[in-house]
């Protein structure tokens, strides 16, 4: 690291940035730059500095791997739902008895009563609207309701609870509470005719409903982010998934997933160099690493996603390292001459 990586004084930051900039006494301070980004890259397996993308250029990168994910994702489950409406297609009766939904309905129709300005709104809500139309199909099927139409409510509310600028909080709450009420029914019922049919048929059962919860739970959502950022700006569409959360990690993972591998580079590399980068764009290994080090557990994991098992842990000790790094030489350091070399230990 050189002196104003080492240093807290932002005079001696702002000297080595000036020097920078001079011509023939900047040249060793450009070098030494440049051979940290370089290091840094070459340890996380990314590519050359001189093609670094613009964050603009991975917001497109990032809403191209979401799309590209969710495509891999449908054929996926594609085979799986297949098999499963074969399965179905074989049971004798797919009538559903609405026990749980009817329980429901009653108490919030009861719970709505009080004015008639309750009712009504009750009545226009999204989920009083689905559970009337549930209640109308119970009572002329004689006391249930098919699969199907169960199934095509469940879409509804997923198309509700997981696209942005439909309803409030409060709504989609509600909505995912008669979610699951309404699989509540479905599972009792349907569940235990899929047994009968035979072992295969209910594993696959199982199966399919862990794979439609989590996708529609967990990625679509995420998805949803990464597309409305990308409305907004390509750069939005970057940083959206740059934030230090659990929820930006699943982002960033499913967008590395859903790109080839000459896109993954690309894209991880500009997340690195965003992350050394500080606000005059200079890389600075020391500023990567504290960053690095600030990130979720699931963060860093993603972004060293091209490394092997060894080479994740070797860049995670030497993140940990620089810290007491800097102190140390900022210590040893006395005579205030400015001095660089590659960091030894990134380039080991």
């Amino acid at each position: 690291p050189m002196l104003a990586d080492v240093s807290d004084k932002p005079l001696v930051k702002k000297a080595q940035h000036s020097l920078q900039n001079v011509p023939l006494a900047g040249k060793p301070i450009q070098e030494g730059i440049q051979n940290q980004y370089d290091k840094v890259l070459k340890n996380l397996g990314q590519g050359k500095n001189g093609e670094v993308i613009s964050k603009a250029e991975a917001g497109k990168l990032a809403h191209k791997g979401a799309k590209a994910y969710q495509k891999q994702q449908n054929k996926t489950h594609e085979k799986i739902f297949n098999r499963l409406e074969e399965d179905i297609a074989s049971l004798p009766d797919t009538n559903i008895e609405p026990t749980e939904i009817i329980n429901f309905y009653a108490k919030e129709a009861s719970k709505h009563s009080k004015t008639p300005k309750t009712e009504a709104a009750f009545k226009r809500s999204e989920h009083g609207k689905i559970l009337a139309d549930i209640l109308d199909t119970y009572r002329t099927n004689e006391g249930t309701v098919p699969y199907e139409e169960l199934m095509t409510q469940l879409d509804k509310i997923a198309d509700k609870t997981t696209t942005y600028g439909q309803i409030g909080k409060k709504a989609q709450g509600r909505l995912k509470y008669l979610e699951k009420i309404i699989k509540k029914d479905i599972d009792r019922d349907l569940g235990s005719k899929l047994k009968i049919l035979s072992p295969g048929a209910h594993t696959n059962w199982k199966q399919a409903k862990k794979v439609y919860s989590d996708f529609t739970n967990e990625d679509i959502p995420k998805l949803n982010e990464i597309y409305k950022a990308n409305k907004n700006d390509a750069v939005d569409a970057f940083t959206n998934i740059l934030n230090n959360s659990k929820r930006g990690a699943h982002k960033a993972k499913i967008v590395y997933e859903g790109l080839d591998p000459e896109d993954r580079v690309e894209f991880l590399n500009r997340v690195n160099k965003t992350l050394g980068s500080n606000n005059s764009g200079e890389f600075s290994p020391v500023l990567w690493s504290n960053k690095f080090k600030a990130l979720e557990p699931e963060a860093q994991d993603v972004l060293l996603t091209p490394l092997t098992k060894q080479g994740k842990n070797k860049v995670k000790a030497i993140a940990e390292s620089i810290s007491h790094m800097k102190k140390t030489l900022g210590e040893a350091n006395t005579s205030k001459t400015a001095y660089y070399t590659a960091l030894g230990a990134l380039g080991a």
